[in-house]
């Protein structure tokens, strides 16, 4: 995805580390609460010509947007495996 121009190699990787992402289920009947807790790390590679040549910022996914994807899917999908996780990350 690297573009050239005079020269020059551009390929952007930019993400998000860290993000902590956390699930409890509690069970009232015996009392016990389990408790998976993640740190995610999100890395993108954006073709970045147009933000140096044109100003354009378009190709480029703010971190923020990064942090609040993830913690959308959290949200909307039960993740108890990681696999199903990283997989529905990894398709939006």
């Amino acid at each position: 995805m690297a573009n050239e121009l005079d020269g020059f190699n551009f390929e952007q990787r930019h993400g998000k580390a860290r993000v902590r992402v956390a699930r409890v289920w509690r069970n009232k009947s015996d009392h016990i609460h389990s408790m998976v807790e993640w740190g995610v790390s999100i890395i993108l590679l954006s073709d970045c010509v147009n933000s140096y040549v044109r100003d354009d910022n378009s190709d480029i996914v703010a971190t923020d947007t990064m942090k609040n994807t993830v913690h959308l899917l959290t949200q909307n999908f039960f993740f108890f495996f990681r696999f199903r996780f990283v997989f529905g990350l990894s398709v939006m």
